[in-house]
């Protein structure tokens, strides 16, 4: 081999690594944060509901729920005015459905 194809391969070998290690910490420092202010929040656990919490989101997760401060830079959304409570993942299960015909036995004419 020559000298020149070992230091390329070398390079080749650093550039793979540096960015196998540097690609997740690239992605976790991209995860935008967000800072929802509420002016109460019912938590869905049975808890008492909290007056002026702040739901930090970081990403895709939410990472802080309660009363905290809200991180420097974090994108704010202000809903000190509303009631914030969790959504269920399917909103139409808990409500109940109009009866179709072929429920009560009846059929429209």
């Amino acid at each position: 081999m020559t000298h020149g194809y070992v230091v390329l391969r070398r390079i080749r070998s650093c550039v793979v690594v540096w960015v196998a290690l540097a690609g997740p910490v690239a992605a976790q420092q991209a995860a935008p944060i967000t800072a929802i202010r509420t002016g109460t929040l019912i938590d869905g656990t049975g808890a008492a509901p909290l007056k002026n919490a702040v739901i930090v989101i970081q990403g895709e997760r939410i990472t802080t729920v309660g009363a905290v401060a809200i991180p420097r830079g974090a994108a704010v959304i202000d809903l000190s005015a509303y009631t914030v409570l969790p959504a269920s993942s399917m909103p139409t299960s808990t409500w109940p459905s109009a009866p179709s015909a072929t429920a009560t036995g009846s059929t429209a004419t």
